[in-house]
């Protein structure tokens, strides 16, 4: 089985981190991270990397993980003795393995910081959260992709299963609870210690997902925009919005910008050649969407997202989805 640049590193680290969860060690000076598993079989979305910045003041946590890794992540946060209410936690984007146990901490008193750009969207096709206007906001988004009662009944029934779930059990993991945070906005400056972060906007896996860097220290934590040896989704359901566009252009400014920086992304270890992971990145959303022109120039009829997805990728069976 061929297995694309980098993912032989990250299968490795990935399960050395199932072995040694939570332990929490420096990757940096000033800089620690743990990890937390969702499952302990390994799936390549099963593993978060969080990252702490302890000062003697206030504390950056950078994400906060699966709503499944409550109990280890308040374990982990308990021994370092840092007092809730002196904890900052900066959300890089509103998915449930970054923000899972948000509502968890700001209970407990420590401060949240997310770009409010995440919650612009009542219904995402990753995560949203359930209300009157979600319903209407799903129906246009999976009609537009080509997804319909009429058309394509079994995989609607799918996607208004979940719906009648969420609302059912609002604790499902693609409902993210709400959690009261502070807006961030692009520029803004956190200062911890010696560390100067400067929030950054990284359009593209999501519409409003932000990273921090220290240019002094040439330091990025650059979320879900960059992952060791795997190419990031663009999760986008809105076309108007143009993720992709934004996103590949976010991808060459790192690389003209931050090449030879360290990176700490998510998930997987950290990244110290972006310029060659950037070029990665770019080729194999050059190859996908070689593969969609294809099926587009050699069709006579007009094809749905949907359509062109079956063929492109060879899918026939419809994906299951479990709670």
């Amino acid at each position: 089985m061929y297995l694309p640049y980098g993912v032989h590193n990250f299968l490795i680290f990935a399960t050395i981190a199932v072995k040694r969860k939570c332990e929490m060690k420096e990757v940096y000076p000033g800089i620690s991270c743990f990890n937390l598993v969702k499952h302990e079989e390994y799936s390549a979305d099963s593993v978060i990397t969080l990252y702490l910045i302890r000062t003697e003041k206030r504390s950056l946590l950078i994400d906060t993980g699966y709503v499944e890794c409550r109990d280890d992540l308040i374990r982990v946060l308990d021994e370092t003795g840092i007092p809730y209410e002196n904890l900052d936690v900066f959300l890089t984007h509103h998915h449930s393995d970054h923000c899972g146990n948000a509502r968890t901490l700001a209970d407990r008193g420590a401060v949240m910081y997310m770009n409010p750009e995440e919650q612009r969207h009542q219904y995402d096709c990753i995560s949203y959260r359930y209300s009157a206007g979600s319903v209407d906001a799903q129906r246009g988004v999976l009609r537009h992709v080509g997804v319909t009662e009429e058309r394509t009944p079994d995989i609607w029934n799918i996607f208004i299963d979940i719906n009648r779930r969420v609302e059912k059990k609002h604790d499902w993991y693609l409902a993210i609870a709400g959690f009261p945070f502070r807006p961030v906005h692009e520029g803004q400056i956190f200062e911890y210690g010696d560390f100067r972060l400067k929030a950054i906007l990284l359009r593209g896996h999501t519409y409003g997902q932000m990273g921090l860097i220290d240019e002094e220290k040439k330091l990025l934590f650059p979320a879900d925009q960059f992952i060791n040896g795997i190419i990031p989704i663009v999760a986008t359901t809105y076309p108007h919005e143009h993720l992709l566009y934004h996103y590949l252009n976010s991808i060459e400014e790192i690389r003209q910008k931050y090449s030879g920086w360290t990176m700490f992304p998510m998930h997987g270890k950290p990244i110290t050649d972006a310029a060659k992971v950037c070029e990665t990145i770019a080729g194999g959303y050059a190859r996908k969407a070689d593969w969609v022109y294809r099926v587009v120039e050699a069709s006579d009829i007009p094809l749905t997202v949907k359509e062109v997805t079956e063929i492109a990728y060879g899918i026939h069976d419809i994906p299951s989805i479990h709670e």
